[in-house]
């Protein structure tokens, strides 16, 4: 073996300094061909990765409900925990399948979730319970800046859909209003946020967002695409189906 390869490296070595043109030209062929199956292997490495859909809000927002609909297509009794919960959704039309990560909304752990999940985030689910989102507004709005202005998530610039959830219920607020009402807390908090900019202890949180000398918009946010709907994991009556369908429209659209 070892003989035979002498020969060849041999041969090789005189072709090129002979420059027979021929023998050179299938070398650089193989090359290119070599990196293409390289650099094709990191991506494909790469994307499947970040297949992962994080179902991220604040405690009660119905996450783990919705997530329970979508992985389980069932009702299971939820209750607020402090450990993720993982499943997979698949998307016949595509073939494909997407990991959900339902992560806990409580103050305490959401961030440390967030920073050992991140990395895999092909999309990002943020639910937002429609019926109280007039007193939770501020914490909505500080839990969301800080995932918008994360390097990480800024620099992979996932798909995000804004799940307006509880829709069944009589008081819920639509996803126009929960927007707006959105956008001026964060135009708000932005302006608080803006004086650590320069403060390295800041954290995550040290990313401008928007638009400078602009009110706050989430249309700003490119090459982040940020989308709001209207969603209800449960239903009004007990006979009728959940009304998930634009969220299960936006899953098969960024599988």
């Amino acid at each position: 073996m070892a003989k035979h390869a002498t020969v060849w490296m041999n041969f090789l070595k005189n072709s090129i300094e002979n420059g027979d043109y021929t023998v050179i030209g299938i070398l650089v062929a193989l090359a290119v061909i070599f990196f293409t199956f390289l650099i094709f292997g990191v991506f494909k490495r790469r994307s499947n990765k970040r297949r992962g859909v994080l179902i991220l809000g604040g405690c009660d927002a119905g996450k783990t409900l919705l997530f329970s609909r979508l992985v389980y297509k069932t009702h299971k009794a939820t209750f607020t925990s402090i450990s993720p919960n993982t499943g997979t959704y698949s998307v016949p039309e595509k073939g494909k399948s997407l990991s959900l990560y339902d992560l806990p909304g409580h103050e305490r752990v959401r961030l440390q979730m967030l920073e050992k999940y991140k990395d895999m985030t092909r999309a990002i689910m943020f639910v937002v319970d429609s019926s109280s989102v007039q007193k939770d507004i501020k914490d909505i709005a500080e839990y969301l800046y800080t995932i918008l202005s994360d390097n990480v998530i800024s620099n992979i610039s996932p798909p995000i859909l804004i799940a307006c959830n509880k829709q069944d219920l009589t008081f819920s607020k639509g996803a126009k209003i929960i927007q707006g009402q959105l956008e001026k807390e964060m135009n708000t908090l932005r302006v608080t946020k803006s004086g650590a900019l320069q403060d390295i202890s800041a954290g995550n949180n040290n990313t401008y967002l928007g638009k400078r000398d602009k009110d706050f918009s989430f249309s700003d946010l490119k090459p982040l695409h940020i989308e709001f709907t209207e969603c209800s994991a449960l239903s009004k009556h007990s006979d009728m189906e959940p009304d998930l369908k634009s969220v299960e429209e936006w899953l098969t659209k960024i599988a």
